[in-house]
């Protein structure tokens, strides 16, 4: 792999920009695979939280009051 330099110098070896950096990401740390496990549990995860917050007797709302009402630290 090229990259091309300020001064128009090609250098070997170097990422070449931002798509570079994506797929290397991509391909070789199986970035994409992570984030389609993600994706895929993500309609679950809302259906949960909807649940929970809806349920009488749940401390969950409240606690979820508390944690966003809270003072930063």
């Amino acid at each position: 792999m090229l990259a091309e330099t300020s001064g128009g110098r090609k250098i070997r070896g170097s990422v070449g920009g931002i798509g570079d950096v994506s797929l290397k990401h991509f391909k070789d740390y199986n970035g994409f695979h992570l984030y389609k496990l993600y994706y895929a549990k993500r309609e679950e995860a809302q259906g949960i939280f909807e649940s929970e917050m809806t349920r009488r007797g749940s401390g969950f709302p409240a606690y979820i009051d508390v944690s966003l009402h809270a003072p930063n630290t």
